[in-house]
């Protein structure tokens, strides 16, 4: 037996215990009302967990099969009974709520897919966003490196004009 929160869980041998009967019988107890809708907690190995309201309708079960009623009759009758007097509402299986779970997965799924749609879209904006700015990047720096190779060619020439005029000069000035 183990307490998570307020609500005791009991394990399967503590639950035969309390019922006096094998676990074996339980077993088969339990495997007859979850043909009928009924949900057991299980654990992550599928080991049942049972709960206060199980052990209720467990004794109920047993009650109405120690009667002129069949395992199979009984079943159906603890099943319908605890439907009807809401024992544990989000353990019982109902068929409209599991359409209802279906349907709103469903519209779930569709939402995220739609979500995902808008991502890739703005994604592929972003993308193109980034090819612009490095094209006019890129135009940017060779404006700049032409720029630059154009006053890097007329100081050369400058410099050519200087060397020619000083070089005149002392060519003039030798001869004298």
């Amino acid at each position: 037996m183990t307490t998570d929160t307020d609500e005791l869980k009991y394990e399967p041998v503590d639950m035969a215990g309390l019922l006096e009967i094998k676990e074996s019988t339980l077993r088969k107890y339990c495997l007859l009302l979850e043909k009928e809708g009924y949900v057991f907690e299980k654990g992550s190995l599928g080991r049942r967990w049972f709960h206060d309201n199980d052990l209720l309708v467990l004794r109920r079960f047993m009650i109405l099969k120690n009667g002129d009623m069949s395992l199979e009759s009984a079943a159906h009758a603890i099943v319908s009974w605890a439907r009807q007097r809401h024992i544990t509402p989000t353990v019982i299986k109902n068929e409209s709520e599991d359409r209802d779970m279906e349907r709103y997965f469903s519209d779930y799924i569709d939402q995220q897919n739609d979500l995902i749609q808008k991502l890739l879209q703005r994604l592929d904006r972003q993308e193109k966003y980034f090819e612009e700015r490095d094209r006019w990047i890129l135009e940017q720096m060779d404006t700049r490196f032409e720029k630059s190779r154009l006053e890097l060619d007329g100081l050369k020439d400058e410099e050519k004009k200087q060397e020619t005029n000083f070089s005149l000069w002392n060519w003039i000035f030798k001869k004298i």
